[in-house]
């Protein structure tokens, strides 16, 4: 029950890892010190070991771990269901709900209440132990729609879908400020941040990857707006970290732009809204809806009178 990932860029194995951990390098390094890394196939101890382009990199898991992913700690379900057939289930994440298990949070996820909810959820972890059936994530004080695989097959069909930009997702922020035009583009590329691994920050074009996001002025406020924001690329905190360097923060934010941050301290005011796609079986077009939430509701009351 192995996590498996494929190289699509070189890069040092310690810092391909950090990204598609979503861990710092520290806590890489002790997996890999701890033999639980292979590189197609072979255990890796050296973590600056470049990987190469299309080489695999995979993470075993010790029986402490999924011990404690089969546990939980929710009271009440963490999701709305939105749409759910033999192949998807598709919710409205709640706000404060981190989606995977990651160090410090083991056993209080999305994927730990799927685990222990859903049956096939849990055979899913024979294909990935850390995200089974999860083919994206938002953000754990982002709310919104969010698409599970309920068999393998969608797994891999929907988890290709991802890499080449077949799924649509949209989201709605409230942001410090008024943009200059009403539609426009930021094209910028996105690093981890080395003063602070667990941040992003924007880089020059010739170094992290390449990030873009589409956004729509849909109103304005006295001293903020509301956008509309499409991802064409799928970059941790893409969004956030866009909007806060072009001088835009979200509000709410506490990571980002945090010396703009005013009274809404429950979070980022950023909600996956939509997300659309080619249905994997019935190759119809869905297009799926999640409602905002009363923080973000209220927020948008409140700022409308300021």
């Amino acid at each position: 029950m192995n996590n498996r990932f494929e190289c699509n860029k070189a890069s040092r194995l310690d810092e391909f890892l950090a990204e598609n951990l979503s861990i710092s390098r520290s806590q890489v390094k002790k997996k890999i010190s701890s033999n639980l890394v292979l590189i197609d196939g072979t255990i890796e101890n050296k973590a600056g070991r470049i990987v190469k382009l299309g080489q695999i990199v995979e993470i075993k898991e010790d029986e402490e771990t999924l011990k404690k992913q089969s546990e939980y700690d929710f009271l009440t379900q963490p999701f709305a269901v939105l749409f759910e057939d033999d192949d998807l289930f598709i919710i409205n994440k709640k706000r404060g709900v981190v989606v995977h298990p990651s160090p410090g949070h083991e056993n209080d996820t999305l994927v730990n209440y799927l685990i222990k909810n859903y049956s096939w959820c849990k055979s899913l972890l024979e294909y990935d132990s850390l995200r089974p059936g999860i083919v994206h994530r938002i953000d754990k004080d982002t709310s919104g729609v969010l698409i599970i695989a309920k068999n393998i097959n969608t797994f891999n069909t929907l988890k290709s879908m991802v890499k080449n930009h077949e799924i649509k997702r949209d989201y709605l922020c409230l942001v410090k400020g008024h943009p200059k035009h009403e539609k426009f583009m930021i094209d910028a590329n996105i690093d981890r941040d080395i003063n602070n691994r667990k941040n992003m920050k924007v880089v020059s074009s010739y170094k992290g990857r390449n990030a873009i996001t589409h956004f729509v002025l849909s109103a304005k406020y006295k001293t903020s707006s509301l956008l509309s924001c499409s991802l064409e690329t799928g970059r941790t905190h893409q969004i956030r970290v866009h909007l806060d360097h072009f001088g835009y923060p979200i509000i709410g934010d506490q990571v980002y732009g945090k010396t703009e941050i005013n009274n809404f301290k429950d979070g980022q005011l950023l909600h996956a809204y939509r997300i659309t796609l080619i249905h994997p079986t019935t190759k119809k077009v869905i297009s799926i809806y999640a409602p905002l939430d009363e923080y973000f509701k209220k927020a948008i009351i409140t700022l409308s009178k300021r």
